[in-house]
């Protein structure tokens, strides 16, 4: 009797036996990091998400058009979708790390603020002066300390992509106050 007792319990799969034996397990417990890739992933998915519901909203366009208004605003939503389900993937599926890594959000808010302040300002001061001042900003967060030459080549990059927009595709930015400087009409 106690043999059969030990053929039974021999051939009673146990937890991480069996067909699943070769498979990698999943953390039960995420890291610092992990949760925080994890939240970020999700977070990014949901955006998309959000992007893909507004997109739905479009217009269709007209039956001769091949990409109407709703194609790239749904490509950008996927590609949300996609990178957040991957980075919620790449959470959960890691090894947990002893040493998490510490980083330095002051760039990413300082440009991030920026990039608000633009979107605040853009009106006002218009396309090539709102372009400088991004410009100015992300090379100094990135090592620049010259703030004159950052400032004029962001300048000569807002003019010169005003001038595409505005001349050469016909889809406004606004000037703001260099308005004065462009006839009417």
């Amino acid at each position: 009797m106690g043999q059969r007792k030990d053929v039974a319990s021999a051939m009673t799969p146990r937890i991480g036996e069996g067909s699943s034996a070769g498979r990698k397990r999943l953390p039960l417990r995420l890291s610092g990091a992990g949760w925080r890739q994890a939240a970020f992933g999700f977070s990014v998915f949901v955006l998309g998400g959000a992007a893909a519901m507004l997109t739905s909203r479009f217009p269709v366009g007209f039956s001769y058009d091949s990409a109407g208004p709703r194609l790239f605003p749904g490509l950008v939503a996927a590609g949300l979708m996609l990178s957040g389900l991957c980075a919620v993937t790449d959470a959960v599926t890691s090894p947990a790390s002893q040493d998490d890594e510490e980083y330095d959000l002051l760039p990413v808010a300082l440009i991030a603020g920026t990039l608000l302040v633009q979107i605040f300002i853009l009106k006002w001061a218009g396309w090539p002066p709102t372009a400088a001042m991004v410009f100015a900003v992300t090379a100094w967060v990135m090592g620049s300390r010259n703030l004159l030459r950052d400032l004029a080549i962001g300048l000569g990059f807002g003019i010169v992509t005003l001038l595409v927009f505005n001349v050469g595709l016909g889809l406004n930015l606004p000037l703001g106050v260099i308005a004065g400087l462009f006839p009417a009409g």
